[in-house]
Order: C-alpha cells, then sequence, then structure tokens
C-alpha cells in the first residue's frame, strides 16, 4: 500500500469518531436544555456529513453486490437515489425553505436539480475518492 494511502485512511480512522460523536452530542445537549425549540437548521447542517458517509459505507457494500453492469452505472444509481432522499428529507425539516425560500410543494422542485447534481458528484467525486482511497478498482 502507497504511503500516502496508509496517511490518507490514518486520518480517516482518527478523525472518524470526533465527526460522529460532536454532532450528536451537540444535538442531544441542546434538545435536554431547550425540549421546545424544534429541530435547529445548524443540525441539518452538521449531520449531513454523516449522512454522506452512511450513504458511501451503504452504497459500497450494495454495488458490490454487481447488480448492475457497470461501476459508472453503480455510481449514477446511487447519486441520483441520494438526489431523491435528501430533498425529500429536507422537506421534512423545512430545509429549502430555509434555504431558498421555498415552502410547502414548491420546496419539490428540488428533487430533480439534486439528482442530477448529486449523480455527478458521486459519479466524479465520490468515485474518484474512493479509488484514491483503495475502496473501488481504478477502472472506468
Amino acid at each position: 500500500m502507497r504511503e500516502g494511502a496508509i496517511h490518507h485512511r490514518a486520518f480517516l480512522a482518527g478523525s472518524s469518531f470526533p465527526v460522529v460523536l460532536t454532532p450528536f452530542t451537540y444535538l442531544g445537549i441542546s434538545s435536554l436544555l431547550n425540549p421546545n425549540s424544534g429541530f435547529a437548521f445548524q443540525y441539518v447542517v452538521w449531520i449531513f456529513p454523516l449522512i454522506m458517509g452512511t450513504w458511501n459505507v451503504l452504497f459500497l457494500g450494495w454495488s458490490r453486490k454487481r447488480f448492475v453492469e457497470s461501476r459508472t452505472q453503480a455510481y449514477w444509481i446511487g447519486g441520483v437515489t441520494l438526489g431523491i432522499l435528501l430533498p425529500v428529507l429536507g422537506n421534512i425539516t423545512g430545509t429549502p425553505q430555509r434555504l431558498f425560500g421555498l415552502e410547502g410543494a414548491k420546496g419539490l422542485i428540488m428533487i430533480p436539480i439534486a439528482m442530477v447534481g448529486y449523480g455527478l458528484v458521486w459519479r466524479y467525486v465520490v468515485k474518484w475518492v474512493n479509488t484514491i482511497l483503495g475502496l473501488e478498482p481504478n477502472d472506468a
């Protein structure tokens, strides 16, 4: 294994516990101190990286089952699926209204935009990072 890859994995291993623990600690403490305050917007921002990391773990497990022909297809499907799920979850928490001023059903307009956006990000960025970290073979 290349020395650079060892450093990347070491960084990820060392930072993963605080990255996962910190948002949930703040969320838990805030909920205990202010039980009637509702779900504060900053929690969406704090939890978003956890959702992306968890999705990548689930995606890699799913994609190795070879339900699709190519790795590229798998990455597109993974990104588009995330692009459907996150706007739906975002509408539940009111994120589109807070970010873009889209209220009610207008927030659902983010779904097709997110499908394309996450598809692109998942295919080109996440696949590239997974390949660098040795989680994926270096193929198209």
